[in-house]
Parts: C-alpha cells; sequence; structure tokens
C-alpha cells in the first residue's frame, strides 16, 4: 500500500506569502510607507479593493524581507542544537529498556540551555520566542 506523503509547496514552506505583516524586528514604519505608496499607485475604491491593496503589501513585504527569515531559521536551528547539546535524553540500556534522565537534571539542563541560547542568539531570540507564526518559519 502505497503512503501518500503531504508536500508543501515552495510559497507555504518559505513563508513567502504568508500574510503576516512586520515582525517585530522589522521597521514597521518603512512597511506603513509600502502600504501608502501602493494605495495612492493603485487607488483602491472600496472595501474590497483597500483589502487587495493590504494583501499586496503583505506579500511584498513578506517577499522582501527574505533576510528576516533566514535569520529566524538559523536562530532556531542553533536552538535547537543548544538544546540538544545540553538536555540528556532518554538512554537505551543494555537490556532494550528506556530509562529516563532524572526530572531535576532536565530542569536544571533545560534552564542553562535557555541562558546559553539567549546570550549567543541575542536579538535573534525573539524568533525563538515566535514560533506559533507557523508558515513564516516552516
Amino acid at each position: 500500500m502505497a503512503v501518500r506523503v503531504k508536500k508543501l509547496s515552495p510559497a507555504l514552506k518559505h513563508g513567502g506569502y504568508s500574510a503576516i505583516g512586520p515582525l517585530p524586528v522589522e521597521d514597521r514604519a518603512a512597511f506603513e510607507k509600502l502600504h501608502r505608496d501602493l494605495q495612492a499607485e493603485l487607488r483602491p475604491d472600496g472595501p474590497f479593493e483597500k483589502d487587495i491593496v493590504a494583501d499586496i503589501v503583505r506579500c511584498m513585504w513578506r517577499k522582501n524581507q527574505f533576510d528576516t527569515l533566514r535569520r529566524a531559521e538559523a536562530a532556531r536551528k542553533r536552538y535547537s542544537a543548544i538544546r540538544s547539546a545540553l538536555i540528556p535524553a532518554p538512554v537505551l540500556n543494555i537490556v532494550s529498556v528506556y530509562t529516563d534522565p532524572d526530572p531535576a537534571e532536565v530542569k536544571e539542563a533545560a534552564i542553562t540551555a535557555e541562558m546559553l541560547a539567549r546570550e549567543e542568539l541575542g536579538e535573534n531570540y525573539i524568533f525563538v520566542e515566535m514560533e506559533d507564526l507557523g508558515p513564516v518559519f516552516s
């Protein structure tokens, strides 16, 4: 029996066409200027056309902010590597039984990993905290 694999189109995978406007680390004033410029150029008439212009602005903005997406991806990968290196995982012993690490040790390692990640990533740590943005960084 064949197994279906759900594939994302490139637009969804990189988030270049996400409906999300400027992120907290991006220039909100530049986003608003782009919006004003497009409204002046396209002169939307009515709520439907204004909504279309708003969609165009968000798409153009996201496509032009790939540097932000690359920074976010790099920050998340580094965060994951820091956590993986410090937080102990369950261990498979000689009789094929998993033993969980001490919960106190895991908690302490998680706190240490968090501190190291915040220090190393600096202002890019915000991308770790923004994990709920879905396809913007998927």
